[in-house]
């Protein structure tokens, strides 16, 4: 204890030289665990790279470009599939009382177009817009623009119907757009759907015609400048066609 009494300056110099050397080998240490941590993932990246090169093909400066140029092709060929998928023109309705009249209007058209063609329709059918002529008040903003589009789309369809002199319209069944149309014999329950070219919606309609008369509405439908697609033909013996 004497000794170190006197010589505390250099007892104090001897500890802060040993805080020092752990601290260095503990820097040290760490450092080197980083290192080595770097090398394993340079390696790790060395063998993806060498992987890559020896695929086949290899991304190699003529393949990227060539990759390059098919993402334009596509690019360009997605851009005319959808020129091609156009849209039924429905009126640009944006208000309750517009789509309204949007709808009595074309059920007089409808019903007088098929007294005109011979094709006989169920009494007072109102083409699947009878709960919505029955709904009071405003209909939600953004369901208007949609019931325009089916509102014109099952205008199409039954002109098609009528062009080819079916006998008889039993029902036609369209998916429901307002919270408030809810279920029943006009409605389907699968809903639309859409990607970034199209919008599709489902339709469903019973006809009564003879085989001559089907074929003529599949040709209709097929004539369409819209994309039209049949899943499936149910045919009873009584002569009505489930399209």
């Amino acid at each position: 204890m004497p000794w170190i009494k006197k010589n505390l300056t250099l007892v104090l110099g001897g500890l802060i030289g040993l805080v020092l050397l752990g601290g260095s080998a503990f820097f040290l240490f760490s450092e080197a665990q980083r290192e080595a941590s770097i090398n394993t993932q340079l390696e790790e990246k060395r063998a993806e790279w060498t992987r890559l090169n020896g695929l086949n093909p290899s991304p190699d400066e003529k393949n990227i470009k060539a990759v390059k140029e098919e993402a334009a092709r596509l690019e360009q060929l997605s851009t005319k599939l959808s020129q091609a998928f156009k849209p039924v023109e429905a009126p640009p309705v944006n208000d309750t009382f517009s789509l309204r009249l949007l709808v009595e209007t074309t059920i007089s058209s409808l019903t007088r177009e098929a007294e005109a063609a011979g094709v006989n329709l169920p009494d007072r059918y109102a083409f699947t817009f009878q709960r919505l002529r029955d709904l009071p008040g405003q209909f939600e903003s953004n369901g208007i623009p949609r019931l325009a589009e089916q509102v014109a789309q099952i205008s199409q369809i039954c002109r098609v119907l009528y062009d080819a002199k079916i006998h008889s319209l039993d029902t036609l069944r369209r998916p429901p757009v307002l919270k408030d149309e809810g279920s029943g014999a006009d409605y389907l329950t699968k809903r639309g759907a859409t990607n970034q070219w199209v919008i599709r919606t489902p339709y469903d309609l019973s006809f009564r015609a003879f085989s001559s008369e089907l074929a003529e509405v599949i040709r209709g439908l097929a004539a369409l400048d819209q994309c039209v697609v049949i899943k499936t033909i149910n045919i009873e013996q009584i002569g009505r066609a489930h399209v």
